[in-house]
């Protein structure tokens, strides 16, 4: 099970647990990070027709950690994938995750 994140003016939106969404440590570790760097960061619905006017997106998932999301529905994001709040979460996951 994956869980997705969307940025909008550089806020982090992903849906809240209640959407049926498994309660992930990936998922978790990227609410951390966000709050201990100061990114606001919330849980809400992102409808499918807001998903679309996106600045970056990703998703997450133990397995694979952080995976940037280029286009929905062949529509491209406003910023090329991976975008820099992407690459710079990507980023601090690692060295927390790091053995």
């Amino acid at each position: 099970m994956r869980n997705i994140f969307a940025v909008f003016s550089g806020e982090l939106i992903t849906p809240p647990l209640s959407r049926a969404l498994l309660p992930g440590i990936t998922r978790a570790t990227i609410l951390k990070i966000a709050e201990e760097e100061g990114i606001p960061a919330h849980e809400r619905d992102i409808p499918l027709t807001e998903l679309y006017t996106a600045d970056e997106a990703f998703l997450t998932s133990s397995v694979a950690e952080i995976i940037p999301i280029a286009s929905v529905d062949g529509n491209a994001l406003r910023t090329e994938a991976p975008g820099p709040l992407t690459t710079s979460l990507t980023q601090l996951y690692r060295v927390l995750t790091v053995l």
